[in-house]
């Protein structure tokens, strides 16, 4: 996959600015975060929410069942809606 000393500050950035990018403009993951939030607020865990995430059908946006970590990730920023420019 390349050579680890390719992997700059530079380039790390670059590729996180693209998932982020990436993962706005996932509709699935922009309602997906919505849920989310709604249950945070609730009181319920990381990982009940990633068992209610997944008995309502919402995938990854690698098409994997959501486990705790991957819950965490996609509450951590909110992923505001693609811009139409």
């Amino acid at each position: 996959m390349g050579t680890p000393a390719n992997l700059t500050d530079k380039a790390r950035a670059k590729g996180l600015a693209v998932r982020r990018r990436n993962a706005a403009a996932n509709a699935n993951l922009r309602r997906a975060s919505l849920v989310i939030n709604s249950l945070r607020k609730g009181g319920l865990s990381l990982r009940q929410i990633a068992e209610q995430l997944n008995e309502s059908g919402f995938k990854t946006s690698r098409g994997c069942e959501f486990a705790a970590e991957s819950v965490r990730r996609c509450a951590k920023e909110e992923k505001p809606a693609p811009s139409n420019n």
